[in-house]
């Protein structure tokens, strides 16, 4: 009995702390994005995703991670491509997005990929979709749609890197669905903490050569805060954040201590973040929207919490 609460104690304190991480992250990032402006995505995520490398190498160095990268044979690596390419897709037009849309119309819309998941559940997994999850998912649809719709500041890029950041977040989600039904054999399974590794690794060797395809080295050399060390410590957090948070989330996935309602909380830990973060945010960064614009953000993110609840719901039935 004491066990279980010292357990549930230490995964309140992690969830907490994945809170704190995930709107300093978001923070750091739309900062150095947006009142920073520093607007040459490949540069800026492949240094976050080579920091966030370097902190795993480091926790790896002193005995505090494992990873297990250097048994992963090249089929394997191969096998992964996919799910690395739309990693890598996503974070490059996430960023292009956040720099010119709000927090919470970014966080709100880009839970459509909620969606994706519940479909993909029910495609591949055979998984029957509930009257109320079937209501649920037009709602989270419409709304988006009254989201842009209603827009003041609507621009068709900004919300197409947006929706092309959703599409791959989504597409990559059916891909590591359907990963262990493709590949069955278990020299294909890695953990989830060396998946993070080869994300941030191939973020780097694709991005670093694509800054100068894409021409972001040449226009970043006029880039007026190049010398300002705001913007060095701004990046230089925005990875260690980063990797912070996924390996809180990793750890938050792996110490669920039961599956009672009364642990409801550390199954909406993420949808919690996605409000508190969007709430918060109206303090520190401008937000131009009309009444209704902010209804539609508010009815997506309460979707969004709903869908989680009445899927929790089902699982504490089935524990």
């Amino acid at each position: 009995m004491d066990k279980n609460l010292h357990k549930r104690g230490t995964l309140f304190a992690v969830i907490g702390l994945y809170l704190l991480l995930f709107c300093s992250t978001i923070y750091v990032n739309k900062y150095v994005l947006s009142i920073l402006k520093f607007t040459y995505p490949t540069i800026f995520q492949g240094w976050q995703t080579l920091v966030g490398a370097l902190v795993l190498k480091l926790l790896v160095i002193s005995g505090r991670l494992d990873l297990k990268t250097a048994d992963i044979t090249r089929i394997t690596l191969i096998s992964q491509l996919p799910a690395i390419l739309c990693f890598v897709v996503a974070i490059y037009a996430g960023s292009k997005a956040l720099a010119v849309l709000a927090i919470p119309i970014f966080l709100a819309v880009s839970g459509i990929s909620d969606v994706i998941n519940i479909l993909c559940d029910t495609l591949i997994h055979k998984e029957s979709i509930k009257t109320v999850q079937n209501f649920s998912v037009i709602a989270v649809l419409c709304s988006a749609f009254l989201v842009t719709w209603t827009d003041v500041r609507f621009q068709i890029e900004n919300y197409g890197w947006l929706f092309l950041h959703i599409a791959s977040l989504g597409l990559r989600s059916i891909y590591l669905n359907t990963y262990d039904i493709i590949f069955t054999k278990k020299s294909f399974k890695i953990s989830e903490i060396d998946q993070v590794y080869l994300n941030y690794i191939s973020s780097v060797v694709i991005l670093a050569p694509s800054s100068y395809l894409l021409g972001d080295v040449l226009a970043a050399k006029d880039y007026p805060f190049i010398y300002f060390y705001q913007f060095y410590v701004g990046c230089v957090l925005s990875g260690v954040f980063g990797v912070a948070l996924v390996i809180c989330e990793i750890h938050i996935k792996k110490s669920f201590v039961s599956k009672k309602p009364t642990d409801f909380f550390c199954y909406l830990y993420l949808d919690v973040a996605k409000i508190l973060c969007a709430l918060v945010s109206m303090l520190f960064f401008e937000m131009k929207a009309t009444k209704t614009n902010i209804f539609c953000v508010s009815k997506i993110q309460d979707q969004h919490l709903f869908n989680e609840y009445q899927l929790t719901k089902l699982v504490c039935k089935e524990g």
